[in-house]
């Protein structure tokens, strides 16, 4: 396997520990990507555990990705809680990090993800105050005619309707 290839050669040479943390979860957004969370999950948690291991020496990825691939696995993997906390993790990781064009949508699908996790943890509230604060997100930096805007604006008019608040669902989803 490769990626045990990878591992074996990591422990030989340290310095390559950010090489593999960028591959490991590239690999995991791929195969999330592809449906396959349940392959993709282990992968994401050794990535994480790789930076883990070399805090400071990480100079082609940044920790809220890494929390947000593993976050995104446990949510599909129906593990809700622990995706709270991946996402919770990958939230106050942006907060730390330098604003940017990749840190800005991250929070964007970070915080749409976590939105769907309090709506299937049955907390609907809690999941359209997320869900309202990416789509607000999603206005301010891409605009009302970018193609986001309206995967947002249906996200927000599922969480108005989970809600409870139809009238507010229906007026969006026009």
């Amino acid at each position: 396997d490769l990626t045990l290839d990878m591992l074996s050669l990591v422990e030989a040479q340290p310095d390559l520990n950010d090489l593999l943390v960028v591959v490991l979860d590239r690999r995991a957004t791929a195969l999330s990507g592809l449906e396959k969370h349940e392959q993709a999950l282990p992968l994401a948690k050794r990535a994480w555990a790789l930076y883990e291991q070399a805090p400071g020496q990480h100079k082609s990825i940044e920790p809220y990705q890494l929390h947000y691939s593993v976050g995104n696995a446990q949510y599909f993997l129906g593990q809700l809680e622990a995706a709270e906390k991946s996402l919770y993790a990958a939230l106050q990781s942006l907060d730390n990090s330098s604003p940017g064009e990749l840190s800005r949508s991250t929070r964007v699908r970070v915080t749409q993800l976590l939105g769907s996790v309090y709506r299937r943890l049955g907390q609907p509230q809690l999941a359209l105050e997320q869900i309202l604060l990416s789509h607000q997100m999603v206005v301010e930096n891409n605009g009302p005619d970018h193609p986001e805007f309206f995967r947002s604006l249906l996200s927000l008019g599922l969480a108005h309707w989970t809600a409870g608040n139809h009238g507010e669902a229906l007026s969006l989803n026009r």
